[in-house]
């Protein structure tokens, strides 16, 4: 959330690069909120429990390539002479990252056998 209020922040307060901030709202903010917001609904509908969370791995595989793809982005403006290379880095490991992130809770969800508990509005399980 944070990489939200920054990247609106940022964009407002230095219009010649608004674009390139606006990436820290898109690339940082929004993605980061997807990844967790996400892989919280699809573990807890899952029937996993909210240890599986915490202990995520493929999760934050995800939001450290998001975070790299930003600083990468966000780097290629003030870096002239590598520009199209960090933009291409950027977008490869931004890539990799939300794909590496949606293999593995896509296999989380396949490699479900039993179906999920239900838990009725008292509390008991059924």
């Amino acid at each position: 959330m944070w990489l939200v209020i920054a990247g609106s922040w940022l964009a407002a307060a230095a219009p010649a690069y608004r674009v390139d901030f606006l990436h820290v709202l898109f690339m940082g903010g929004f993605t980061l909120l997807i990844l967790a917001v996400a892989t919280r609904v699809t573990l807890s509908h899952g029937g996993h429990s909210l240890e599986a969370e915490r202990r995520n791995w493929p999760l934050r595989l995800g939001m450290a390539g998001g975070l790299f793809a930003l600083a990468a982005r966000v780097g290629a403006t003030f870096t002239p002479n590598a520009f199209f290379e960090l933009l291409a880095l950027a977008g490869v490991v931004w890539l990799a990252g939300v794909l590496f992130w949606g293999v593995a809770l896509l296999r989380l969800i396949v490699g479900r056998t039993e179906p999920p508990r239900v838990v009725d509005g008292r509390g008991a399980k059924g």
